[in-house]
């Protein structure tokens, strides 16, 4: 599941889109391994990404079972 949320960076006073991978089948309080990555917008989708292609994050993540 790909989430997108707004969140304000007081220091820089302005909002900025956090884009949240959550793997599919995670139960509540289960414990996964965290990638903090940046640029976000180019990480998952063709359509956010800056010229069009993305890093297709999402499908290598769904394609080898990686939590």
């Amino acid at each position: 599941m790909l989430i997108q949320q707004e969140t304000w960076i007081t220091p820089l006073d302005e909002a900025r889109t956090i884009h949240l991978y959550i793997p599919d089948g995670l139960m509540p309080g289960q414990k996964v391994p965290v990638l903090y990555m940046f640029d976000g917008h180019n990480l998952f989708v063709d359509e956010e990404a800056t010229y069009g292609k993305s890093w297709g994050l999402k499908d290598y993540l769904e394609q080898t079972r990686q939590p």
